[in-house]
Order: C-alpha cells, then structure tokens, then sequence
C-alpha cells in the first residue's frame, strides 16, 4: 500500500533530524531526550444501539483507561544564532478502554477496546532571554505535526446474540505552534509548555455486524458499513515540566493535558436486526488526554 506523499516527507525531516541532532559539530550543540510514562485518553462517547428502548443518555459510555507511552526527542541549535531544530517522536497504549454490562442488546453487553497513538512534529524554535522582564527563557516555533488514533472494539451479547467487530481511525495532519517558558522556582528550573494545533482531521470506521450462534458454532456475517469524516480541527496543549533526579541521574519529570476539539465515531441504529445492518453513521466530539511523562537525557 502507497504511503500518502506528508507521511513521507514527515519520515524524511525526520531522518535528517537524526543525522543533524546526532553530529558532531563545531558550530552547533544537539542533545536527545527519552520520555516514558502513564497515558489517560478520555475518548469520544461510544454510542451502543437499543433494543429495548432504553434512553440515548443511558446508552452512552465514556471509554477512559491507564495506559502507557514512550517517546524520543532531540534538539540542535544552529550557534551562534538562537534557531533550534526540534523533533519528536511519540508511542502510546491504552487496553480496555471501555467496557459496561448492561441489559440492552440481550441478557448482558459487554465492549471491550482498545486504542494505539503515535505522533510525529518537526520544526524550527527561537530562543528569547526574556529574564530582564522577570520572565526567564521564552522558546516560540512552529513546524509539521502528525498524530493518529487507532480504536479497536468488540461488542458481545451474552449467553449468544449480536456481536459487532468495529474499528476507528483517526488521521491528524497540519502544523503546530509551539512555546514553552522556563523560570527558576525554589532554585529549580520549571518550564511551561503551550501550543496549539490546526489539523485537516481523515477519520475512517468500519463497523461488522454478526449473529454470534456459540461456541464452536461461529459468527454469521449480517452487515457491514463504513462511515467516513474529514474536517478541520484544533488542539490545545498544556504542559508543566520540573527538574528532578533518578539515582542521581538528572531527569524532568511533567504533567501535561492535551485537548482535541473533534475525534470520529460510530453511531449506531436504535434498533439492530438480523436482516440487514443500515443507519450506522458517524459524528465527532471532543476528547482529552491526560499524561505523566520522565524525560532522561541521552
């Protein structure tokens, strides 16, 4: 399969980075970062059909789970001028991201998901001593940025009944405008971290109905849809990171909380048969994640 022309160039920026941040030179200093920690996605609200006339607000579920991430950064500055290139490269998993037993398709439901992001940003920052207005260090950039969402769920009707086999995906690409402002607090350094993001949002479902007959029976295919969205959408990103140390390491240790305006779903029918599977369809809210993050000089 054809990989679109942005994520290649995305891999490309990417693989210079590497190659600059990794070089040794005389007229300039690079340094990478490896970041890990714990990862909260507090997902779109998963829109279950009704068979038994229960209200839409009852058949909404909020899917949010611990998960965790890992990530690598790097940074090299252009001496003796103040631009900075500046890369990154994130992974994160969250299992289980929704699940409820209720009595509405059958005798008991069941949703089990999951979901994988990972993200890339390249671009250029500026350095400005901002210290004579008692504000410290001030870095302003902006550059490419790309994140994806991948939601996988299966819905079950105990003993035997319905099953539904969907997928979610959500594909972000645009630019980034990033800033960040480090102060000392208590003889420690503590940076602040803001930016925002304009995205172009391709959200791709795929949603299988099926009658699941038992164990060693099988499932029998009903229906299959694929509702689509695209449209624009925003992020806010708020971060706050402190020096700290591991062993007498030095690491900076942060919390940060990410809001995205529109992530796709699936609705559902209010009623789903055996017949055929129609009146499936999409639509977008917003979503939010929550992450603690380690960030250990390489």
């Amino acid at each position: 399969m054809r990989q679109p022309i942005s994520t290649r160039i995305c891999f490309v920026f990417f693989v210079v980075a590497l190659v600059v941040t990794g070089s040794d030179s005389a007229n300039g200093q690079g340094r990478y970062e490896v970041t890990t920690g714990f990862w909260i996605p507090f997902l779109p609200s998963y829109e279950l059909a009704n068979q038994f006339e229960t209200p839409l607000a009852d058949r909404l579920d909020d899917p949010c789970n611990l998960g965790g991430q890992i990530g690598l950064q790097g940074m090299y500055r252009f001496a003796p001028t103040r631009t900075m290139l500046e890369f990154d490269l994130n992974l994160a998993y969250a299992d289980r991201v929704t699940s409820i037993s209720v009595s509405q398709l059958s005798s008991t439901e069941s949703v089990d998901g999951d979901i994988l992001h990972h993200s890339q940003y390249i671009g250029l920052r500026d350095r400005f001593d901002m210290s004579g207005w008692g504000l410290g260090l001030l870095d302003l950039g902006c550059g490419f940025s790309h994140l994806r969402y991948d939601q996988d769920l299966t819905t079950r009707t105990e003993p035997i009944g319905f099953r539904l086999d969907e997928s979610i995906d959500n594909d972000y690409r645009g630019g980034e405008l990033r800033s960040s402002m480090t102060c000392m607090m208590r003889n420690r350094p503590v940076t602040l971290d803001f930016n925002l993001g304009l995205f172009d949002l391709d959200g791709r479902m795929r949603s299988a109905l099926g009658n699941d007959l038992g164990p060693g029976t099988g499932v029998v295919p009903v229906g299959e849809a694929s509702p689509n969205v695209d449209k624009t959408a925003f992020t806010i990103d708020i971060g706050l990171k402190w020096q700290t140390s591991i062993c007498g390491v030095p690491a900076k240790s942060g919390v940060s909380l990410k809001y995205l305006s529109d992530m796709a779903t699936i609705t559902h029918p209010d009623v789903l048969t055996l017949i055929n599977y129609d009146g499936v369809g999409s639509r977008t809210e917003a979503a939010y994640f929550l992450s603690w993050n380690l960030e250990l000089l390489l």
